[in-house]
């Protein structure tokens, strides 16, 4: 059985103001437990939607998205989502935004939320910030606070919508290891959605490569450099021409977007 198993699913927005917009159009894609999908495509092909269907915060207009065998036809608390703006409290501490989850699930003695906050915090390497504010961290910093109060909830699925995009180039090259040796440790299953090719090729097991809209899975892709990861792979020929192949499907969807 798949972990995540998506079949014949497209989506259509409809408002009364304007014409519908056919966001995606029958995608299909299986998810063993514990890979690490990333999904590339170029902007407005719909790879937010598709995590937001898998989450059950939007509901498909055909197809069927299943979890764990199940049918997924609302919210799913075992989908935990990671989005790319920092969807933390600034009124909260670094430990309050981490132990947010564990307070309104109320599955554990406060003692033991926290004991798991501080064991999520030092993870992703914020130990020493514990009662720091949003605004004395840095963007980078901020993200961590966002991927720990995401993990800190067990999800088994981590749902990431360009978690990486807002930060600088330097950080981006540090968060993404640091992803890698979170996900290497944990064992969760990630679907990834980015704007970058190196990215998507450097993190996953397999890339999805998405047409612009309607989007429609072009490719996939299988990602055979062994982990851990360095980042020596990126001048690897093999990345080289990886990277070459799938930046020659996007190419072909970007006049697509005019």
């Amino acid at each position: 059985m798949f972990k995540i198993e998506i079949n014949g699913v497209s989506k259509v927005f409809r408002s009364e103001r304007s014409a519908e917009i056919v966001a995606l159009k029958n995608i299909s894609l299986k998810v063993n437990e514990g890979e690490f999908v990333t999904i590339v495509g170029p902007s407005g092909c719909g790879k937010s939607t598709l995590l937001y269907l898998i989450a059950g915060l939007v509901t498909s207009t055909e197809g069927e998205i299943l979890v764990n065998g199940k049918k997924v036809n609302g919210p799913d608390p075992g989908c935990g989502i990671v989005f790319q703006e920092f969807r933390i409290f600034m009124w909260r501490t670094v430990l309050k935004n981490v132990l947010f989850g564990l307070e309104i699930q109320r599955r554990f003695p406060k003692d033991k939320q926290m004991e798991l906050a501080k064991k999520y915090i030092e993870m992703v390497g914020l130990s020493g910030f514990e009662e720091r504010y949003p605004r004395e961290l840095s963007g980078g910093m901020k993200q961590r606070v966002a991927i720990a109060q995401t993990l800190i909830c067990n999800p088994e699925i981590v749902l990431m919508d360009e978690p990486l995009g807002s930060v600088d180039s330097i950080t981006r090259e540090v968060l993404q290891r640091e992803i890698l040796r979170l996900w290497e440790g944990e064992k969760k299953t990630i679907l990834f959605v980015t704007h970058s090719i190196d990215e998507a090729i450097f993190l996953g097991t397999r890339v999805a490569v998405i047409s612009a809209r309607p989007g429609m899975i072009k490719e996939i892709f299988d990602i055979d450099f062994p982990y851990p990861r360095t980042g020596a792979e990126k001048t690897d020929p093999k990345f080289v021409r990886l990277r070459g192949k799938i930046w020659e499907i996007i190419e072909k969807e970007v006049p697509k977007l005019r």
